[in-house]
This record gives C-alpha cells, sequence and structure tokens, in this order.
C-alpha cells in the first residue's frame, strides 16, 4: 500500500497550476507550504524584475521589505483565505513597492501537500490604497469570491480521487466513470476560476481613448462567435455608420459587445433554421451619445432566467446555480466601467434586445472612413 505522502502526490498538478497562472492569475505568485516561491505571475515579474525562474525556491521573506509580513499572511491563512492586506515588497533594485495582498489555499490537503496562492496587486499612493480597499471589496464581489473558494474544496477531492483511480493497474468498468467525473470537476473549475476573474475586475478603470474602425470590430466579433457559437445557420448583420468613431474606449466597448454576445450564444437555441438564429448589431451616435443595439432572434431565456437579468438585486444571488448569468455579469459590470447603461428586453418566444448606451463625452466624434 503506498504512503500518504506518496499518494498525496498524485491529489494536485502543479503544471495545471502553472497554467492557471499563465492565463488567469498573472498577477499571482504561487507559495509551497514552508513559503518558498514555486512560480510568479507576469504581473508580478514585471513589478519586481524577477523572474519566475530567479524567485523559484526564493523564500518569499526575501522578496518583503518587513520580515513580519510574511508571518502575517500566515496568520491570515488560517481562515482559509483573506483579502486586503497592506505590506511592501522589494523588486530587484531594492527599492520598495506598496501592494494590497490576498491569498488562500490551493490543492486538496492544504497542510500536506497544498500550495498557497497570494493575489498581489501593487498600488502608487495610500489615497490609491483606501480606494482599492473600499471599493475593489464590495459586497457584490466579496461574496462571489467566497462562494468560489467555498467550492474549491469538494472539486479539489473530486479531482484528487480522480487522479487516485488513474494509478490504479486494473480499472476496469471504472473508466468511464472517471472519466465522466474529470469531465464534470473541470467544467466546474474553470466556472470557479471565472468567478474569480469576475471578483477581480477592478472598477473605475481609467478608460482609454482611440478610435473605433468597423470594419476590424465587424471582423473581430465574427471571429469572436465562430470560435464560441456552433450554429453554422447562424445569421449575423452588422449595421454600422460610413464614418469612424474617434474619443471612445475601443477595447472597454469591444470587451462589453463580447461579453453581451456571448451571454446570448450560451443561452439554448430555440429555432434551428438560416432565419431562426440570427444576431443584429446596429450602431448610432445620437444627442444622448453612442447607442449600440443587439437583437437576438432564436434563443431561448427561460421566464426565470428573464426574471433574474431584469431583477439586479436577485442577479448575484443566483450566479452560481445559473451558468447563464456568467457572461451577463461580466457585461453589466464592463458596463458600469464604461459609464455606459444597459437594458436587456425580451419580445416573446427566442427574441431579446440589449440596448447599450454610453452618455456623450465631450472627445466623441466622427471622421470619415
Amino acid at each position: 500500500m503506498n504512503k500518504l505522502p506518496e499518494m498525496s502526490s498524485f491529489l494536485f498538478s502543479m503544471n495545471e497550476a502553472i497554467e492557471k497562472l499563465n492565463c488567469i492569475m498573472v498577477d499571482s505568485i504561487i507559495l509551497k507550504m514552508d513559503f518558498t516561491v514555486e512560480a510568479a505571475g507576469q504581473d508580478i515579474e514585471k513589478a519586481t524584475d524577477f523572474s519566475s525562474e530567479e524567485l523559484a525556491g526564493q523564500p518569499l521573506s526575501a522578496i518583503c521589505e518587513d520580515g513580519k509580513l510574511p508571518l502575517l499572511i500566515k496568520s491570515r491563512l488560517r481562515e482559509g483565505y483573506f483579502g486586503n492586506v497592506t505590506g511592501n515588497l522589494l523588486n530587484k533594485k531594492g527599492e520598495s513597492i506598496q501592494v494590497v495582498i490576498s491569498g488562500f489555499y490551493l490543492g486538496l490537503i492544504s497542510d500536506l501537500n497544498g500550495y498557497i496562492v497570494l493575489k498581489i496587486k501593487p498600488v502608487e499612493n495610500l489615497s490609491l490604497l483606501e480606494k482599492v480597499a473600499g471599493e475593489g471589496k464590495s459586497e457584490i464581489d466579496s461574496f462571489i469570491y467566497r462562494a468560489a473558494h467555498d467550492l474549491r474544496g469538494p472539486l479539489a477531492t473530486i479531482k484528487g480521487l480522480v487522479n487516485l483511480l488513474k494509478g490504479r493497474k486494473d480499472n476496469g468498468e471504472v473508466d468511464e466513470l472517471t472519466r465522466l467525473v474529470e469531465l464534470h470537476a473541470n467544467k466546474l473549475d474553470d466556472r470557479l476560476f471565472k468567478l474569480l476573474y469576475m471578483a477581480d475586475i477592478t472598477d473605475g478603470m481609467e478608460a482609454g481613448t482611440s478610435t473605433i474602425d468597423f470594419e476590424v470590430l465587424e471582423r473581430d466579433i465574427r471571429t469572436l462567435l465562430s470560435e464560441n457559437c456552433h450554429l453554422e445557420n447562424a445569421t449575423l448583420c452588422f449595421n454600422t455608420p460610413s464614418v469612424h468613431w474617434t474619443g471612445v474606449d475601443e477595447v472597454g466597448v469591444y470587451q462589453l459587445l463580447k461579453n453581451a454576445l456571448l451571454y446570448l450564444v450560451s443561452l439554448p437555441v430555440a429555432s434551428i433554421g438560416r432565419e431562426g438564429v440570427k444576431l443584429e448589431l446596429a450602431f448610432s451616435m445620437g444627442l444622448k451619445g453612442v447607442e449600440i443595439e443587439i437583437s437576438a432572434s432564436g434563443f431561448r431565456a427561460s421566464d426565470q432566467l428573464q426574471a433574474l437579468v431584469q431583477n439586479s438585486a436577485s442577479l448575484y444571488d443566483n450566479l452560481l446555480a445559473n451558468p447563464y448569468l456568467f457572461d451577463y455579469y461580466l457585461a453589466k459590470k464592463r458596463a458600469s466601467q464604461l459609464g455606459a447603461f444597459l437594458k436587456v428586453d425580451f419580445y416573446g418566444e427566442g427574441q431579446q434586445t440589449i440596448k447599450l448606451l454610453l452618455p456623450k463625452r465631450p472627445q466623441y466624434q466622427t471622421t470619415k472612413n
């Protein structure tokens, strides 16, 4: 019989954690239980000028200005996770960097073979720090953060047991069951990382200004839908002005449209036919500002989903139970960042319209193609 430490090596995949670190947790450091660094995300590398390889194997205290900071983090980790711990790190030049730190355990048996994830955000000054602490941890995002970590416990158990089953010499009929469990565990894992990502979007981001080229925007959106909407007969129509928009946050508008469209195409299909499934985007610049309307036909929204979408008070309490709300929530948050208004109207079977309004700003202009 395998010894417990040997068995525990099956329960956690460091490669999987590194993959997540590089794609989502770019602002994070993964620590071993002895508080030595295992890996660091891209944002940490940029902030400290240390590469992940240089940090690997180093004690966390080596980059902490105050040697008591690791002790404080260790104390707060007794809660399983923590947020808004302030401190100072040192970059490669020995310069101090003020940061906000949150953290949690990652792995099945955290006190035996688990890892620790620290999410680290540099701040420029105390006033900004207070703003991050006050605005970044709203009631909604706090709920998402807590819910995600509460669910990681049973998920890690499932994934660990799957890995143990894979180590059996004679699985027999267990193979199919293992495959199904792993499939659903991975789906849940992806959903939880989406939740963490949603909770980590910072409000009050400074909007950039640039020019929207509608030909480029249409191409990008068609690519997005072709990769996420597997409907060969779906129709996408673009109704765009014959001018470019300048002074508009191009990236923000694209992200807002992306999440709104991903919400729509995640819905069950109500009609199967060339004319049944259709998305139409119309853009205009009116007296009130930039107006965007997305008309969708053929995507079914249940009465329950319609009620949740139109009642923001209940939206956040149902995020975990209803997967169709993920991208809708992100669209709402993107709209808030842009100072935009978002409204959804439902019209009978399989039809709905998303209306977006970015209030008029002095820098909004139109230029000829």
